[in-house]
């Protein structure tokens, strides 16, 4: 297994504390002689909404967050987020994200349903909904995720052959994927998760991070310069999401990341 990388949970900090040298790639073509660089992908897949943002490893180090998602209604042409939801006609992805009709039957909540513990589906109506229409198309949850992930990786390798300019672009570079799941998952959701993200193309390096995890080292780094954090202190991360609400307890230095307490609500 890669050593883990770390991302903010954040569509515009998602990628900052997965590299130290992250950079915006250039809409200019690029030469094959950056057979060697790197693109580090950050996928937000979230419960009501996901975000991506990505950048080549080398040059400006700034990065491109996907904002112009498609929308047929246009009303948020320019969010950092597309919904979490999909939808099916005749058994195959018939929209997704902002496409999906408000009055159609859809997906939603899609990432909980890879928690194998069942005790969201009665209580959560969402849940509930997308558990029973799982029954009436006769689809399994890690088909529903899978398929809803392959749509936000296709249209993200599209935003990247555009903005490279260039084709052939994955045989230029290395691909790293990292995506985020909720704090208190348990091994089996994460397990589940990487394997819908395989299966719906992700690149073969490819890490799963907690999010609190991602976004207290973010926020280290964000503060660096600010010195206010010493060694030993603890200080609090609450990922207030769509879905869910996650609280942790942590200490400064995170050199392996050990929660002192957390809480988890939907």
């Amino acid at each position: 297994m890669p050593r883990s990388s770390y991302l903010s949970p954040g569509s515009s900090s998602l990628f900052e504390a997965t590299s130290t040298n992250s950079a915006q790639t250039s809409t200019a073509r690029t030469s094959t002689s950056m057979g060697d660089s790197t693109i580090v992908v950050g996928i937000d897949f979230g419960t009501t909404h996901s975000g991506v943002c990505w950048a080549l490893n080398e040059g400006q180090k700034k990065l491109r967050v996907i904002m112009d998602w498609p929308n047929p209604q246009a009303a948020n042409a320019n969010a950092e987020k597309v919904p979490s939801t999909i939808s099916y006609q005749d058994g195959i992805v018939h929209s997704w994200g902002y496409e999906v009709d408000i009055r159609a039957e859809s997906f939603k909540w899609i990432k909980i349903l890879l928690e194998p513990e069942k005790k969201y589906s009665q209580t959560v109506a969402e849940v509930r909904n997308s558990n029973n229409l799982l029954t009436k198309l006769g689809k399994t949850a890690d088909e529903v995720v899978t398929d809803y992930l392959r749509q936000l990786w296709e249209y993200t390798r599209e935003d990247i052959r555009k903005r490279i300019d260039e084709e052939h672009w994955e045989d230029m570079f290395k691909v790293h994927a990292v995506l985020t799941v909720p704090a208190m998952w348990s091994h089996k959701a994460k397990d589940r998760t990487l394997a819908a993200a395989r299966r719906a193309g992700f690149p073969e390096y490819i890490e799963i991070v907690t999010e609190p995890e991602a976004a207290a080292l973010a926020t280290l780094k964000g503060k660096e310069q600010e010195n206010t954090l010493k060694p030993g202190d603890a200080f609090v991360v609450c990922d207030a999401g769509g879905g869910t609400v996650v609280s942790i307890l942590t200490e400064n230095p995170i050199v392996y990341y050990s929660p002192l307490l957390g809480s988890y609500k939907l």
